[in-house]
């Protein structure tokens, strides 16, 4: 879950990068990309952001093999 919420914050950083340069299509693409990355998220365990996934202990839900 960690490293979906990471992958999520770099593609956002990459996009925001391409935008400070100017480079709307590649910007984009890394938004859709990030946003992708969050609906996963939200499969997983409900929130896009994730909370609630990460208890003391452990994690809140198990993943199966689908």
């Amino acid at each position: 879950m960690l490293e979906l919420e990471r992958l999520a914050n770099h593609a956002g950083d990459l996009g925001a990068i391409a935008n400070d340069v100017g480079y709307l299509p590649t910007a984009s693409y890394c938004g859709r990309l990030r946003g992708d990355f969050l609906n996963m998220t939200a499969l997983i365990c409900g929130n896009r952001f994730g909370r609630g996934m990460l208890r003391q202990g452990g994690v809140a839900f198990d993943l199966d093999e689908s």
